[in-house]
């Protein structure tokens, strides 16, 4: 069992509409990773949004996009470590992630 998320931010980072999704039956870390990444970027596409930062829990994906967060990774872990097992797409950020949102988006204007 695995999870996937996304989330989508504005320029100052205020969140804008997230989903999540659980994964089952890969043979690999790996596999599920890429399973992930391509069910992100196809929803994504589908929003038609055109800027786009990936995030990546293992090392190899990260290396491979160049650009490491931990937000995505802490949606997706959410999965499978709180039993969110409801796929779903949603105005806004998660709730019990508004304090990271709220701190990146104030870092996000300080650096601007």
């Amino acid at each position: 069992m695995g999870g996937a998320a996304w989330i989508v931010r504005d320029h100052g980072g205020l969140p804008l509409s997230h989903s999540r999704r659980a994964f089952s039956g890969h043979t690999s870390c790996i596999e599920a990773e890429l399973q992930s990444l391509l069910w992100s970027i196809r929803a994504l596409i589908d929003l038609r949004i055109k800027w786009v930062v990936i995030e990546s829990s293992l090392t190899q994906v990260r290396e491979a996009l160049l650009k490491p967060d931990e937000i995505a990774n802490a949606i997706a872990l959410s999965v499978t470590r709180d039993h969110r097992y409801q796929s779903y797409v949603a105005t806004g950020g998660p709730t019990w992630l508004s304090s990271l949102l709220r701190e990146e988006e104030l870092n996000s204007v300080a650096r601007a």
